[in-house]
Order: structure tokens, then sequence, then C-alpha cells
């Protein structure tokens, strides 16, 4: 079913890195959050879903945009901007170990916003790099090759971090946020590996899309 000739081609290699890094990443710290925040900080489900609206309007309000600044900017750097801002929301989620048992929906609101806001970024930019180098021919089969991808890596994020996240949490005696920490530290050298990856690739990304002529 998969043409082989299609992995030779850069773009489809790098979608597939997309897929497997961000992809689960995402996943993978959506069930480990709203895990933290009920198990470990005793939030009611309706709270710990609260906890993401600031998270779901950010990434509205960059989907919105996130076309134009691709065809204004290369691929490349929109890529690279969403996940410095998704790492600095990572980061910012640090905040869960030090306010502990004190942590509400409004003190995740910086952290989710910008993690919203990088991952609209990467998203939009994800097929426009898995397919640009794919033929008319073959269109059909590259972006079944990506959709299976994404929602495979989608599936795989709970199960493989999650069991990470859930051995961090036992070695830590049930210490929810502290494992948290240590989770999202995973989560941002998974970020910068692929920073890494589009940083080799970067003169392959930084070519900005051709404009159709009528």
């Amino acid at each position: 079913l998969l043409p082989p000739r299609l992995l030779k081609l850069t773009s489809i290699r790098f979608g597939m890195a997309i897929a497997l890094l961000f992809f689960s990443a995402w996943s993978g710290f959506m069930f480990c959050m709203a895990l933290t925040m009920q198990a470990g900080l005793g939030m009611a489900p309706w709270q710990s879903g609260n906890s993401f609206i600031a998270l779901g309007v950010a990434y509205f309000i960059s989907a919105l945009y996130a076309p134009k600044l691709i065809a204004r900017y290369s691929m490349g750097r929109i890529l690279l901007t969403g996940l410095s801002v998704q790492i600095v929301g990572l980061l910012l989620c640090a905040t869960f170990y030090r306010l502990a048992t004190h942590t509400s929906t409004l003190a995740l609101i910086p952290s989710t916003a910008l993690i919203g806001y990088g991952q609209a970024l990467i998203v939009n930019s994800f097929y426009r790099i898995g397919m640009r180098d794919i033929s008319a021919s073959d269109a059909g089969a590259g972006s079944a090759i990506l959709s299976t991808l994404q929602q495979a890596t989608l599936g795989l994020g709970p199960a493989i971090l999650g069991s990470l996240f859930l051995t961090l949490a036992q070695r830590s005696g049930g210490d929810y946020p502290r494992a948290l920490i240590d989770f999202l530290a995973v989560e941002v050298v998974m970020m910068l590996v692929l920073g890494a990856i589009a940083l080799w690739l970067r003169r392959h990304l930084n070519v900005r899309p051709a404009v159709a002529t009528p």
C-alpha cells in the first residue's frame, strides 16, 4: 500500500519525524496533565477540563493567522517559531511543582495559552512540509501516510509517554506534580530534537512556497 519511492523524499521523512515526535508528545501531554490535575491535585473533572480552555482559544487564534504567516515567511521559520513558543509554554508549566495543591485554572493560563499557540503553528506546517515534494499522482498515498502517522502517534502518546509518567510518579512516591516536571523535561527534549532536525534541513524548508499565478 505504501510506494517505497515516497520514503526517499526529504519532505515525507521529515513529516514522519514531526508526527512521531510532536503528535505523540501532544497527546501524551494532554493525558498526563489531566491525570496530574485530577489524581495528583484533587481537581474535579470539570476543573481539569476548564484548565485547557486557554489552550483551545490560543490554538484557534493561531490557526487563523498561521496560513498567512506561512505564505509570508518560510515553513521552516514558522515551524521553528511554533516549537520555540511551545517549549516556553512547557517550561512555564513548572509552576505546577512550585504551586503544588494551590495550582488553579487561572495559574495555568499563561503556559497553556503559549502551548496552544505554538501547537497550531506546528500543525499548520506539518502537512505543508510533508506534501511539498509529492507529485500529483502520489498525493493520495502521501497524505494517507501523514494522516495515518498522525492518528497512530496521537494514540501511542498516552500509552508510551503515559507509562513513562506513571513510572516517574511511582518513583517519586506518588508526587504527581514532581513527576510532571520530569515528564515535561522529556517533552522539551523531544521538541528540541525536532527543532534540531528542522535546522539541519533549513535549506530545504526555508524555500518559500510557490505562489500560483492565474
